[in-house]
């Protein structure tokens, strides 16, 4: 027998049901993450995706995420207990982000972005642990006007949150030892008010890297001045994996050997030793989204409306 719903709760679902069809950001198999802080707009968005599970005429799963700032430990129980009711998939996770951010090394940057921050990277982190396909994020009208204005006021843009917002699988694997500093100020420098669009892992070796992504074998490109052809004949999938080396060195022989018929190398003069690394990148990332057809990408601007 079907729960009776509240008229608040059918307007949510019938709400959110025009948005998925409208923005097909959902289809059969998806496997939605919804992160849950425990106040009442997350945990809306959840129960109304709980509803629409049981509405929509195909299956996906979803699965409730919440991240304990560490203030009080036992804050999720209640939490914990409906969603047990319920028999929702979560993953509850107690963390030190709260205390982090408001310690005395955290003096220079604001107590909100430190945690924000580390939140946001945990919550994907998470999705590429559990293969999830959507994360979902209770924000309401007035997140949508506060982020508006603030690209307003600090960035000159005149933009603000769409209710699907595609991130094309940007994913960045960074393998020890860097070349570079990855803070959160050299990383807020490098990647102004994008750098939330990428998701950032971490790997002590290559040995680490394939342990925990042996995956990666079984479709990877390594970009070398010492390849024996051109990134042009690579035939990239949405499951490809990109190695890119240090402008000096390049990637370990060892490594280049073991995956010879993997190696590709951008045209360049012969005196040249390499071309710049975020050059290549550019290049080489946007031929692969070019031969998958720039998934989840605009291809025309607002001039586009005018013509």
């Amino acid at each position: 027998m079907r729960e009776k719903r509240s008229y608040a709760q059918e307007v949510c679902v019938k709400s959110a049901g025009k948005a998925m069809q409208r923005t097909g950001m959902i289809r059969p198999g998806c496997r939605i993450g919804v992160a849950v802080s425990g106040g009442v707009d997350s945990f809306v968005l959840l129960k109304t995706l709980h509803i629409r599970q049981g509405i929509v005429p195909f299956r996906f799963e979803i699965m409730a995420i919440h991240l304990n700032p560490g203030f009080d430990p036992q804050s999720h129980m209640p939490l914990a207990a409906w969603l047990s009711r319920h028999g929702i998939p979560s993953h509850l996770e107690v963390t030190d982000f709260g205390p982090q951010a408001h310690s005395a090394g955290n003096q220079r940057r604001s107590p909100c972005f430190r945690c924000a921050w580390l939140r946001r990277k945990r919550l994907f982190e998470l999705c590429a642990r559990y293969r999830l396909t959507h994360l979902a994020l209770g924000h309401n009208a007035e997140d949508l006007v506060s982020t508006f204005f603030m690209n307003l006021c600090r960035n000159g843009r005149v933009d603000g949150m769409s209710m699907n917002e595609p991130f094309f699988g940007g994913k960045l694997h960074l393998i020890r030892p860097l070349g570079f500093d990855i803070s959160e100020r050299a990383v807020r420098r490098a990647g102004l008010d994008y750098w939330h669009l990428v998701e950032v892992f971490d790997y002590e070796s290559l040995d680490d890297f394939f342990e925990k992504r042996p995956e990666a074998a079984q479709d990877c490109w390594l970009t070398t001045t010492k390849a024996p052809r051109s990134y042009q004949e690579a035939r990239f999938s949405p499951d490809s994996w990109i190695f890119f080396g240090k402008e000096t060195a390049g990637l370990p022989m060892d490594f280049r050997e073991r995956f010879r018929e993997r190696c590709i190398r951008l045209p360049m003069i012969d005196e040249a030793r390499s071309l710049n690394l975020s050059n290549t990148v550019a290049v080489c990332v946007y031929e692969a989204l070019r031969q998958n057809g720039f998934p989840g990408l605009l291809g025309v601007g607002e001039m586009a409306e005018n013509s």
